[in-house]
Parts: C-alpha cells; structure tokens; sequence
C-alpha cells in the first residue's frame, strides 16, 4: 500500500508539474500574442507621420521596443541628384555609424542586402581591401527597405539577453522594413513637390510640425523672410507659437550662430536699462522682445529708438552695436491697442514693414494628431519616460477638443497625460489620462487649460439637460456644429447622470 501511494504521489507530482509547465507555456505564448499585436498596431500608426525624420525615428523607437537590439541604424538612400541619405541611429557614436555607412555601401552586407535578402551575421564584416577598419558586427542583422526598388536598408545588432537574433527578430524586421519602404518613398516625393514649389522642408525642431495648407503657407513665409535684414513683427494669438516661429526665424537667417537673446516685455518698464543691456549682449546675433504690445509708452519710445538706429546701439550710447537681428511677437490686438492710442502708431508702422501671422490651431485641425504625437515623443525623451502611445480614442478626443489655449495648451495636456499614464504603468495613453475627472485632478496640476475644460465640460452638461439631451438644438445653442458637440460628449464621457 505505501508503495502503491508514493507511485501515486509521484505521478501527482508530475502532472503538477506538466501542468505548470502548460501554463508557463500558455503565459509565454499571450505575452507573444501581445507583442505581435502591439508590433501591428504600431506599424500601422506610421502612417501618420508626414515628415522622413519624424517617420525613421519612429521606425526606429519601434524596432528597438519589438527585437531589443541595442544598436540600430536607419537609412535611406539618396536618389537621383539629392545631395545625401537620411538616417537615424541609436546606440552607434559617429564613428560607428560611418563604419556601418561603409559596411552597407560595399563589402558582405552590401553584397547581400543587393541580392534583396536579409542579412544575419555574428561574423567579421568588410573589405580586406578598403582602407576603412572592418565593422565587427558581432550578432547582426540587416535587411533591405523595399525589394523591386531598395530605398535604403535597416541594420540591428546586439540582441539583449541572447547571443543572436532570432526568426522572430528578422521577421519583425523585414515586416518593418516592408511597411517603412512606401511611406518613406509617399514623403520623400512630398518633399520634393515642396522644394518644387518653393515650401521648405518640414522641420520638427519647435514643435513646428505639420502638413496643413495654413502650416506650409507658414513655412513658406519664414524661408522667405529669415534671410531679410528688417525688423520681423511675428502676430498670432496666445498659445500659437510665435515664439517658436522666432527661434525658426534666427535658426535659419545668417545670424544663426550667434546669441539668442530673449526679453520678456512685460519686465521692461521695472527696469529701465534691461533693454540697453539686451541689445548689448546680442551683438552678431538676434534680439527678441516678447510681447511687446505689454510696453508701456515709455518703453515702447526705448524700442523706437533701437529701431530707428542702423547698426542698432543701446539707448543712450554713442558706441554702435553692429549686426544685430530684431524679431518681436505680438498678440492679435496690437492694431486695436494702436486705435485706442495705447500704441506708437509710428512704432507700430516699424514693425508693420515685415509682418509674419502665426495661424491659430483653429486654422490648421489636420495638424493636431501629428503634433500630439510629436510632443509626446518629445516629452517621453525629456522626462526619461517610457516609450508611450496614443490610443485610437485618445487621437479622436485630441481631434474633437477645442484647443483655444492652441499649440501649448496640446503640448501641456499631454506633457501631463502622459505623466500620468507613467504613474499607472501603462505604455498607451487613454482618454482618462488626457482630460481626467475634476476630481482626479491635484492642486499642483491644475493649470487655466484644465480648469476651463472643466468648466467647459460642466457648460455642457448644463445646456444638454436643458434640452433634454437634444444634441442638436445643444450644438445650435452653443453654436458649434452636431459633429463637435457629440465629439465633445465623447471626449469629457458626459451622460445622464454626469450632473
């Protein structure tokens, strides 16, 4: 009998262990389901990128998150008669990435990835008979982007944790890379229809980022203008901006090297002899007063006087200040403040002579999804954040809202969304974490953006009660359109009960 139970417990044993290894295995292959899926529903979210370099290091955030590889390296080629390839890397110092440059343009990797295959080498790469130092690729993987017409060509290498790459590894590359290959090619030929035309390529520096007519008119504007030696006056509403259209504006003039000086205007009439100061120590570079419809009439005579000064000098000094670029930002109103006298009109007509409108967000909505994704890229590296997403309900409620606080109320909101889905430890950013309930929301995070989204949100509910939740006499009331206003139902979650 005893030996009858212990043959009994030991096959017990076994099939307790048979079955923790079933759900181990079962365990594995969700947490593979899951990956796939992620992989896939990125991939199709590079779509909606409208710039190369935005595109590439998206491509390349992904392809780091789906194979681990520690060093990547994204190119496309040059075609035709442009001057050089664009390309993204992690994880490779310059020297690096030259010697891979080296490695794709001839040698194995070249020979191989010609043949439109992938690539997989733990072996030493390169040409005994270059003068280049070989590449030792260790772990390797390469495969070209596009098969019939290669455009360029993805390389990883150092796979954490293993010693090689697996199938699963370079088959998310080459899925990669064959999605990659016609968008890549869709904005490359966007790109050259712009230069075409005359509209500067986009650039992601400033969070000047978009593909909207308004947006490129806007681009189109500022290559215009930068290189022009004339005071700029560049007008748009609060939140627009236009202070980031001042940075482009020094970037890309011939001063670009020099001082960036930034004054505050609303500080200029407590301190008197700031403005000297400033002009001063923005010798061979650009000077920018912000907001100078806030000058009071005193120091919007100091301006003046800077202004009709060429070479530019402090007030009150005999010694010039040679080569200094002036650029100021004002609100919408500076013309009503100059037909109510609060304004020189004889300053206002100086800074008439090149002014540059910075459109609302109003004015340019199909940008708001591609600006959303830019700046939670941009607050993810800042913060140290992981690598977050916006779900497909989080983009239609950033599409619906009203954004009257227009480009930095978005950048803040989701600055402060993507905190927060941080702190829950989710990698996707949902509505909730975009516009939370009031009382979700701390002292410390409430701003004026918010707090009027609250107020708007509570307006609304108060209006749908009074017509019964009649969407469409609520959406007369307020005189926005049907579509807005059930978007904004969505958007805040309202009900019947939210009251």
């Amino acid at each position: 009998m005893a030996a009858q139970r212990l043959r009994a417990e030991a096959l017990g044993g076994v099939g307790m262990a048979s079955m923790a290894s079933s759900e181990v295995f079962i365990a594995d292959e969700l947490a593979q389901a899951r990956r796939e899926r992620d992989l896939y529903v990125r991939l199709l979210r590079l779509g909606d990128e409208r710039g190369v370099e935005l595109l590439l290091r998206e491509a390349l955030s992904l392809i780091v998150d789906a194979t681990g590889a520690r060093q990547v390296y994204i190119e496309l080629r040059a075609a035709g008669d442009e001057p050089s390839c664009r390309s993204v890397a992690c994880g490779l110092s310059e020297p690096e990435v030259a010697r891979v440059r080296t490695a794709l343009a001839q040698g194995a990797l070249a020979r191989g990835l010609a043949t439109g295959r992938t690539v997989i080498t733990p072996a030493e790469v390169g040409d005994a008979r270059s003068s280049v130092r070989p590449l030792r690729l260790g772990a390797a993987l390469c495969t070209p982007i596009g098969i019939d017409h290669p455009l360029g060509a993805l390389y990883l290498k150092g796979p954490q944790h293993r010693a090689h790459f697996t199938d699963a590894d370079r088959e998310a590359a080459e899925l990669l890379a064959r999605h990659l290959a016609p968008l890549a090619d869709r904005l490359l030929a966007v790109e050259r229809h712009q230069a075409a035309v005359g509209a500067p390529p986009l650039p992601p520096a400033y969070g000047l980022v978009g593909g909207s007519d308004a947006f490129t008119t806007l681009l189109r504007q500022i290559a215009l203008v930068a290189p022009l030696d004339v005071p700029v006056c560049i007008v748009g509403d609060a939140g627009a901006g236009t202070t980031r259209v001042a940075r482009a504006l020094h970037d890309a003039g011939r001063r670009a090297t020099g001082p960036y000086v930034v004054v505050d205007c609303c500080g200029l009439a407590a301190e008197r002899g700031r403005l000297s100061r400033a002009v001063a120590i923005a010798a061979g570079g650009t000077l920018l007063l912000d907001d100078v419809g806030a000058l009071d009439l005193d120091g919007q005579a100091d301006v003046l006087a800077v202004l009709s000064h060429r070479p530019y000098r402090p007030v009150g000094s005999d010694d010039d200040v040679a080569d200094v670029g002036v650029l100021v930002t004002a609100g919408t109103e500076l013309q009503a403040a100059v037909d109510a006298g609060r304004f020189r009109d004889d300053l206002q007509r100086i800074l008439g002579i090149m002014p540059l409108r910075v459109p609302s967000l109003a004015e340019r909505r199909t940008d708001i999804t591609m600006l959303a994704a830019h700046f939670l890229r941009q607050t993810c590296g800042e913060r140290g954040l992981p690598y977050l997403t916006l779900s497909p309900g989080a983009f239609r409620a950033v599409e619906a809202a009203e954004w009257r606080g227009n480009v930095r109320e978005l950048a803040d909101v989701v600055a402060q969304a993507a905190r927060r889905a941080a702190d829950a430890g989710v990698r996707q950013i949902e509505c909730a974490h975009l516009f939370p309930p009031a009382a979700e929301v701390t002292v410390m995070e409430t701003t004026l953006q918010e707090a009027t989204r609250r107020f708007q949100a509570a307006l609304l509910v108060e209006v749908l009660e009074h017509t019964s939740w009649d969407v469409a006499r609520t959406a007369d009331r307020l005189d926005l359109r049907y579509a807005q206003v059930d978007s904004l139902i969505r958007t805040f979650g309202l009900d019947r009960g939210s009251r």
